[in-house]
């Protein structure tokens, strides 16, 4: 009698194979962008540098890459099992902040942020400042208030925390999307690395 073990081990193999491909894929993205993303030298990411191309490439679910690529290594077999294993993670229907982009118009993207049973974690619309790679964040007063839970503050405290954002806000960001997986975005405060979770 054939021993069932050894298929079912094979048809586990099979299943995880997209998953493990979509995982590689990614890797070999950050292979490249880590060290540019280290130096600071975002202007050799290359990809689309329009806003109309950047926007037509971020429609889908992202999931953050900053300490991923941080400390990636390139010839280390564990930065790309600890990759894996955060695609698994944050991209997980039950992950506590889904992060989903939508195309809205040839240069706006609705970005929204949400809890698995959908309470919202802060959704707004960024829409290029020029034609080139620079977004703006469109955020209402009552709305920023809302994500700090200071509808009922003192007023003073309202106009700093609402001056602090306009602050940022109006500062923009850029982004790049150097490769179909992967975008980097860099505000006047930080960079950040983005990564497209698998469909």
């Amino acid at each position: 009698m054939l021993n069932p073990l050894p298929l079912t081990a094979a048809a586990l193999a099979l299943l995880s194979i997209p998953g493990a491909a979509a995982s590689e894929r990614i890797a070999e993205q950050i292979d490249r962008i880590a060290p540019l993303v280290a130096t600071g030298e975002l202007q050799q990411l290359g990809g689309p540098e329009a806003a109309s191309e950047i926007v037509a490439d971020l429609a889908g679910r992202w999931f953050t890459l900053n300490n991923t690529v941080r400390n990636w290594e390139p010839e280390d077999r564990s930065s790309r099992d600890r990759l894996a294993r955060s695609i698994e993670r944050l991209c997980a229907d039950d992950w506590e902040n889904i992060v989903t982009y939508s195309v809205t118009g040839p240069d706006r993207v609705h970005v929204d942020q949400r809890s698995p049973t959908g309470e919202d974690h802060g959704s707004f619309d960024m829409v290029a400042v020029d034609v080139g790679r620079t977004f703006s964040t469109v955020l209402e007063d009552d709305y920023i208030l809302s994500i700090y839970g200071l509808e009922d503050a003192p007023q003073s405290q309202q106009q700093k925390v609402l001056a602090e954002m306009k602050a940022v806000i109006e500062g923009g960001q850029e982004i790049w999307v150097p490769g179909p997986d992967v975008m980097v975005a860099r505000t006047a405060a930080e960079t950040e690395v983005w990564g497209r979770c698998p469909e």
